[in-house]
Protein backbone atom coordinates (compact mmCIF):
# COMPACT_ATOMS: atom_id res chain seq x y z
CA UNK A 1 0.00 0.00 0.00
CA UNK A 2 1.52 3.26 -1.05
CA UNK A 3 2.61 5.09 2.21
CA UNK A 4 1.39 7.95 1.05
CA UNK A 5 -2.25 6.86 1.67
CA UNK A 6 -1.48 5.02 5.13
CA UNK A 7 -0.14 8.57 6.44
CA UNK A 8 -3.36 10.27 5.31
CA UNK A 9 -5.75 7.48 6.83
CA UNK A 10 -3.97 8.04 10.12
CA UNK A 11 -2.98 12.23 10.63
CA UNK A 12 -4.74 13.97 13.36
CA UNK A 13 -7.67 16.15 12.64
CA UNK A 14 -5.56 19.31 12.93
CA UNK A 15 -3.10 17.88 10.37
CA UNK A 16 -5.54 16.54 8.07
CA UNK A 17 -7.82 19.59 7.64
CA UNK A 18 -4.01 21.13 6.20
CA UNK A 19 -3.62 17.70 4.26
CA UNK A 20 -2.53 18.67 0.76
CA UNK A 21 -3.83 16.47 -2.36
CA UNK A 22 -2.48 19.24 -5.18
CA UNK A 23 -2.58 16.21 -7.37
CA UNK A 24 -4.77 12.79 -7.17
CA UNK A 25 -2.98 10.21 -9.45
CA UNK A 26 -6.17 7.38 -10.61
CA UNK A 27 -4.49 3.81 -11.14
CA UNK A 28 -6.54 1.45 -13.32
CA UNK A 29 -7.44 -1.37 -10.27
CA UNK A 30 -6.99 -4.14 -12.80
CA UNK A 31 -3.60 -3.81 -13.37
CA UNK A 32 -1.29 -4.97 -10.19
CA UNK A 33 2.40 -3.93 -12.30
CA UNK A 34 0.35 0.07 -12.47
CA UNK A 35 -0.20 -0.25 -8.72
CA UNK A 36 2.84 -1.57 -7.78
CA UNK A 37 4.69 1.68 -9.37
CA UNK A 38 2.16 4.20 -8.47
CA UNK A 39 3.82 2.96 -4.53
CA UNK A 40 6.39 4.82 -5.51
CA UNK A 41 4.78 7.83 -7.25
CA UNK A 42 5.03 11.04 -5.43
CA UNK A 43 1.22 11.80 -5.75
CA UNK A 44 -0.50 13.60 -2.62
CA UNK A 45 -3.26 10.92 -3.21
CA UNK A 46 -4.02 7.58 -5.07
CA UNK A 47 -6.95 6.57 -6.22
CA UNK A 48 -7.23 2.75 -7.08
CA UNK A 49 -9.93 2.74 -10.02
CA UNK A 50 -12.75 0.36 -9.60
CA UNK A 51 -15.01 2.42 -12.00
CA UNK A 52 -14.31 3.72 -15.22
CA UNK A 53 -10.43 2.12 -15.87
CA UNK A 54 -11.96 -1.24 -15.30
CA UNK A 55 -14.39 -3.01 -18.10
CA UNK A 56 -17.36 -4.85 -16.45
CA UNK A 57 -16.21 -8.38 -16.50
CA UNK A 58 -13.58 -7.67 -14.50
CA UNK A 59 -14.58 -5.81 -11.22
CA UNK A 60 -14.08 -9.19 -9.29
CA UNK A 61 -10.51 -9.83 -10.62
CA UNK A 62 -9.74 -5.98 -9.83
CA UNK A 63 -11.58 -5.64 -6.45
CA UNK A 64 -9.11 -8.61 -5.78
CA UNK A 65 -5.86 -7.41 -6.68
CA UNK A 66 -6.32 -4.26 -4.98
CA UNK A 67 -7.11 -6.11 -1.66
CA UNK A 68 -3.82 -8.32 -2.00
CA UNK A 69 -1.85 -5.08 -2.64
CA UNK A 70 -3.19 -2.80 0.24
CA UNK A 71 -3.30 -6.00 2.26
CA UNK A 72 0.69 -5.64 2.32
CA UNK A 73 2.10 -3.24 4.83
CA UNK A 74 5.18 -1.72 6.85
CA UNK A 75 5.73 -1.47 10.32
CA UNK A 76 4.18 -3.34 13.29
CA UNK A 77 0.17 -4.42 12.81
CA UNK A 78 -0.10 -2.72 16.38
CA UNK A 79 1.96 0.45 15.65
CA UNK A 80 0.42 3.82 17.40
CA UNK A 81 -0.67 5.13 13.85
CA UNK A 82 -3.33 2.25 14.05
CA UNK A 83 -5.49 3.61 16.24
CA UNK A 84 -5.99 7.18 13.84
CA UNK A 85 -8.01 5.01 11.52
CA UNK A 86 -12.15 4.40 12.18
CA UNK A 87 -13.88 7.58 12.06
CA UNK A 88 -10.90 9.71 10.85
CA UNK A 89 -10.69 8.67 7.51
CA UNK A 90 -12.15 11.14 5.29
CA UNK A 91 -14.42 10.93 1.47
CA UNK A 92 -13.98 12.81 -1.31
CA UNK A 93 -17.27 13.33 -3.26
CA UNK A 94 -17.27 13.35 -7.35
CA UNK A 95 -19.83 15.77 -8.44
CA UNK A 96 -20.36 14.15 -12.09
CA UNK A 97 -24.04 14.04 -12.65
CA UNK A 98 -26.83 17.55 -12.95
CA UNK A 99 -27.87 15.52 -10.16
CA UNK A 100 -25.45 16.31 -7.94
CA UNK A 101 -24.44 19.42 -9.37
CA UNK A 102 -27.35 20.87 -8.08
CA UNK A 103 -27.11 19.13 -4.72
CA UNK A 104 -23.76 19.60 -3.84
CA UNK A 105 -24.96 21.78 -0.20
CA UNK A 106 -27.00 18.75 0.79
CA UNK A 107 -23.64 16.29 -0.17
CA UNK A 108 -21.40 18.68 1.51
CA UNK A 109 -23.84 18.33 5.03
CA UNK A 110 -24.05 14.39 4.21
CA UNK A 111 -21.07 13.94 6.32
CA UNK A 112 -18.34 15.37 8.69
CA UNK A 113 -15.97 12.92 6.95
CA UNK A 114 -16.29 14.96 4.09
CA UNK A 115 -12.94 16.47 2.81
CA UNK A 116 -13.49 17.67 -0.10
CA UNK A 117 -15.47 17.72 -3.94
CA UNK A 118 -13.98 16.69 -6.92
CA UNK A 119 -15.50 17.78 -10.50
CA UNK A 120 -15.50 14.65 -12.68
CA UNK A 121 -15.82 16.06 -16.28
CA UNK A 122 -16.44 13.52 -18.65
CA UNK A 123 -19.04 11.58 -16.53
CA UNK A 124 -20.75 15.32 -16.13
CA UNK A 125 -20.97 16.05 -19.48
CA UNK A 126 -21.62 12.41 -21.04
CA UNK A 127 -24.96 13.09 -18.58
CA UNK A 128 -26.12 16.52 -19.21
CA UNK A 129 -25.51 16.45 -22.68
CA UNK A 130 -22.76 19.40 -22.76
CA UNK A 131 -19.60 19.55 -25.11
CA UNK A 132 -16.24 19.60 -23.14
CA UNK A 133 -14.27 21.55 -26.07
CA UNK A 134 -13.26 24.04 -22.59
CA UNK A 135 -9.91 25.22 -22.94
CA UNK A 136 -9.87 27.59 -20.19
CA UNK A 137 -9.30 31.22 -22.32
CA UNK A 138 -11.47 30.58 -25.08
CA UNK A 139 -14.29 33.28 -25.00
CA UNK A 140 -16.59 30.71 -26.90
CA UNK A 141 -20.20 30.13 -25.47
CA UNK A 142 -18.76 27.41 -23.21
CA UNK A 143 -18.71 30.51 -20.39
CA UNK A 144 -21.28 27.84 -19.09
CA UNK A 145 -19.11 25.51 -18.64
CA UNK A 146 -16.72 28.28 -16.57
CA UNK A 147 -19.40 28.81 -14.45
CA UNK A 148 -20.07 25.20 -13.35
CA UNK A 149 -16.46 24.86 -12.63
CA UNK A 150 -16.60 27.90 -10.54
CA UNK A 151 -19.48 27.14 -8.69
CA UNK A 152 -18.07 23.84 -7.68
CA UNK A 153 -15.29 25.49 -6.54
CA UNK A 154 -17.45 27.79 -4.51
CA UNK A 155 -19.76 25.62 -3.09
CA UNK A 156 -16.57 23.68 -1.73
CA UNK A 157 -14.95 26.56 -0.71
CA UNK A 158 -17.89 27.77 1.28
CA UNK A 159 -18.49 24.36 3.38
CA UNK A 160 -14.59 24.25 4.22
CA UNK A 161 -13.59 21.53 1.70
CA UNK A 162 -11.07 21.14 -0.90
CA UNK A 163 -12.01 21.44 -4.64
CA UNK A 164 -10.52 19.21 -6.67
CA UNK A 165 -10.13 20.26 -10.91
CA UNK A 166 -10.74 17.23 -13.31
CA UNK A 167 -9.01 15.45 -15.48
CA UNK A 168 -6.46 16.78 -18.46
CA UNK A 169 -7.16 13.35 -20.40
CA UNK A 170 -4.61 14.75 -23.26
CA UNK A 171 -1.78 13.77 -21.16
CA UNK A 172 1.03 14.47 -24.00
CA UNK A 173 -0.45 17.91 -24.11
CA UNK A 174 2.15 19.67 -20.97
CA UNK A 175 0.87 22.94 -22.14
CA UNK A 176 -2.34 22.37 -22.12
CA UNK A 177 -2.23 20.47 -18.92
CA UNK A 178 -0.25 23.86 -17.58
CA UNK A 179 -3.02 26.19 -18.79
CA UNK A 180 -5.83 23.60 -17.06
CA UNK A 181 -3.91 23.68 -13.63
CA UNK A 182 -3.42 28.12 -13.67
CA UNK A 183 -7.21 29.23 -14.28
CA UNK A 184 -8.45 25.74 -12.17
CA UNK A 185 -6.04 27.43 -9.63
CA UNK A 186 -7.23 30.78 -10.62
CA UNK A 187 -10.53 29.37 -9.59
CA UNK A 188 -10.03 28.12 -6.43
CA UNK A 189 -9.39 24.44 -6.85
CA UNK A 190 -6.81 23.21 -4.91
CA UNK A 191 -5.62 20.31 -6.64
CA UNK A 192 -6.31 18.14 -9.97
CA UNK A 193 -6.79 14.74 -10.89
CA UNK A 194 -3.76 13.05 -13.12
CA UNK A 195 -3.96 9.62 -15.21
CA UNK A 196 -0.40 9.34 -16.08
CA UNK A 197 2.80 9.70 -14.05
CA UNK A 198 4.05 12.66 -16.37
CA UNK A 199 1.40 14.55 -15.15
CA UNK A 200 1.91 14.81 -11.37
CA UNK A 201 5.01 16.85 -11.08
CA UNK A 202 3.13 19.66 -13.73
CA UNK A 203 0.16 19.49 -11.64
CA UNK A 204 1.83 19.67 -8.13
CA UNK A 205 3.86 22.46 -9.06
CA UNK A 206 1.38 24.64 -10.11
CA UNK A 207 -0.70 23.84 -7.49
CA UNK A 208 1.42 25.58 -4.93
CA UNK A 209 2.45 28.98 -4.65
CA UNK A 210 6.18 29.41 -6.26
CA UNK A 211 8.97 30.85 -3.71
CA UNK A 212 8.42 34.22 -4.88
CA UNK A 213 5.00 34.27 -3.72
CA UNK A 214 6.19 32.73 -0.59
CA UNK A 215 8.27 35.21 0.21
CA UNK A 216 5.89 38.26 -0.54
CA UNK A 217 3.17 36.70 1.87
CA UNK A 218 5.52 35.81 4.50
CA UNK A 219 6.71 39.37 4.61
CA UNK A 220 2.73 40.62 4.39
CA UNK A 221 1.87 38.34 7.38
CA UNK A 222 4.97 39.79 9.38
CA UNK A 223 4.18 43.75 8.71
CA UNK A 224 0.62 42.81 9.79
CA UNK A 225 1.97 42.14 12.67
CA UNK A 226 4.22 44.36 12.91
CA UNK A 227 1.62 47.02 12.26
CA UNK A 228 -1.14 45.53 14.60
CA UNK A 229 1.45 45.98 18.04
CA UNK A 230 1.50 49.26 16.74
CA UNK A 231 -2.45 49.59 17.23
CA UNK A 232 -2.82 50.17 12.92
CA UNK A 233 -5.19 47.57 11.17
CA UNK A 234 -4.81 48.67 7.70
CA UNK A 235 -0.99 49.39 5.83
CA UNK A 236 0.54 49.89 2.56
CA UNK A 237 2.67 47.12 0.79
CA UNK A 238 4.47 47.55 -2.74
CA UNK A 239 1.80 50.33 -3.27
CA UNK A 240 -1.32 48.30 -2.54
CA UNK A 241 -3.28 48.67 0.92
CA UNK A 242 -3.38 45.46 2.78
CA UNK A 243 -6.27 44.76 4.90
CA UNK A 244 -7.46 41.33 6.83
CA UNK A 245 -9.10 39.32 4.14
CA UNK A 246 -5.20 40.32 2.10
CA UNK A 247 -3.43 38.82 5.38
CA UNK A 248 -5.46 35.31 5.68
CA UNK A 249 -5.24 34.72 2.16
CA UNK A 250 -1.02 35.54 2.63
CA UNK A 251 -1.43 33.08 5.53
CA UNK A 252 -2.82 30.54 3.41
CA UNK A 253 -0.26 30.78 1.00
CA UNK A 254 2.57 30.70 3.70
CA UNK A 255 0.78 27.28 5.09
CA UNK A 256 0.59 25.86 1.64
CA UNK A 257 4.21 26.63 0.75
CA UNK A 258 5.44 25.35 4.22
CA UNK A 259 4.18 21.93 3.68
CA UNK A 260 4.74 21.28 0.58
Amino acid sequence: MPQLIIYEFCMSSIARALFSRRCIFNVPGNSMKKIEKASILMADTIVFDLEDGVPLNGKVDARNMIYKAIKKRKGSVNTHECYWIGTNIQLLACIESSKAFSSMKDICLSSSRLAGLVFSAEDFCAESDQIKVWNYFTPDPLWLYAVILSVCSLIAKSFGLQAIDMVCLDYKDTQKLERECTMGRSMGYTGKQAIHPDQIKVIQGLFSPSEKEYKSALEIVQKYQEHIDRGIGAFEYQGKVVDLPVVKKAEKIVRSYEQK
